[in-house]
């Protein structure tokens, strides 16, 4: 199996990590137009590492040519072409990226030319998304659904309580995109950051839950009565952010600044970032709770699974690298198996719906990621 994979992030990495230690291992060239970052890839995993342009989608049809699955693991900007190219060139991909576009208007090009892409495939969307999928499979009617998900520093420092293992422009993404949810079985939009919760995790703690925008396809793809999609943050995270919102440090216009144009969500990131990364030795953690209740043929029945990852310091990926990264080289793994092959353009709820949630939650827990039905 030859796979090249679009981006040289962590979660690039941890998707080449597993195509290259979990058997049945791939040939694995991982692409990027950052040549430090790419050689510090291939000293540390076996791969080749190409430097291009991945905003030339000329290249990336050329380089998707020595692919028998291709994954994307690029930011939102990027993305969206190449999931549309993949689509129309009738190509195999897997993507994680958290695209404001829907990729699903691609569907019928990519049916019409054999193509294969399950796009959203990480750990939220993705896992979640495959988890609802599953209930939904189960049940003859889905009364409300629930998905609380957060990567995590497992150390909270002030002012903020957290840090963006890998792409922080698509956290401020969560922060101002509105969120789309489902109430009385139809959908609503409601504000980025609204209606705050606390919510209890067993092993963590108190942590605040709002609403953020990540139910994306499932709003149309599984009928229920309520659903809905929340970020979870520590305590005092959500009120910095609201200041920031609130005041207008996210609005990506620019504005005159001493005779200079500057865009204040431009200023906002120069600032924030390189005080969300994580220092050598700092680790985070995942956590996902997704709560499912509906009928089924004997009565109502109720599904909750949870995930607290904390990968230990002998880890060579980040928790949040690590479970958004191996769904999508499982994934890989199945479409070049021919064991997920429907073409079109899939969202991940498409997996649970087709059956295939317990084996990936037997695939996760091998790789010492552990979903637990409660």
């Amino acid at each position: 199996m030859r796979v090249v994979v679009f981006g040289a992030g962590v979660v690039g990495e941890a998707v080449a990590w597993d195509l290259t230690h979990v058997p049945p291992t791939a040939d694995v060239t991982v692409v990027d137009v950052d040549a430090a970052r790419l050689q510090v890839i291939a000293a540390r995993l076996r791969v080749a590492a190409q430097q291009a342009d991945l905003s030339d989608i000329g290249v990336v049809r050329r380089l998707a040519d020595a692919a028998d699955v291709t994954v994307g693991t690029l930011p939102s900007t990027l993305a969206r072409p190449v999931i549309a190219a993949m689509a129309r060139d009738g190509r195999r991909h897997v993507d994680v990226s958290f695209l404001a576009e829907d990729p699903r208007e691609d569907h019928e090009a990519a049916r019409t030319a054999g193509a294969v892409v399950v796009y959203d495939c990480g750990v939220a969307p993705g896992l979640s998304h495959a988890l609802i999928g599953h209930a939904a499979r189960t049940m003859t009617r889905v009364r409300r659904g629930v998905i609380d998900v957060g990567g995590l520093p497992v150390d909270p420092e002030p002012p903020f309580f957290y840090k963006a293992p890998f792409a922080p422009g698509d956290v401020i993404e969560e922060y101002t995109r509105p969120a789309r949810l489902v109430r009385d079985g139809h959908p609503v939009t409601l504000p980025a950051l609204s209606e705050a919760v606390t919510v209890e995790v067993p092993g963590v703690g108190l942590l605040e839950a709002f609403n953020t925008d990540g139910l994306r396809s499932l709003v149309d793809t599984v009928p229920a009565d309520a659903m809905i999609e929340r970020t979870l943050r520590y305590p005092g995270h959500l009120a910095a952010m609201r200041v920031l919102a609130d005041g207008g440090f996210f609005d990506p216009e620019p504005r005159p600044v001493g005779g200079h144009l500057v865009s204040p969500r431009a200023l906002t990131e120069a600032v924030l970032f390189p005080q969300w990364q994580y220092a050598p030795g700092e680790r985070d953690m995942t956590v996902l709770r997704v709560e499912v209740e509906g009928e089924g043929p004997d009565g109502p029945v109720g599904l909750r699974w949870t995930m607290v990852d904390r990968p230990g310091t002998s880890s060579p990926l980040s928790s949040m690298a690590r479970t958004t990264g191996m769904p999508a080289a499982i994934t890989c793994r199945w479409i070049a198996s021919g064991l997920v092959s429907t073409p079109g353009v899939h969202p991940p709820e498409r997996l649970g719906l087709d059956g295939h949630a317990p084996a990936l939650l037997d695939a996760l827990a091998a790789r010492g990621i552990h979903v637990v039905a409660d």
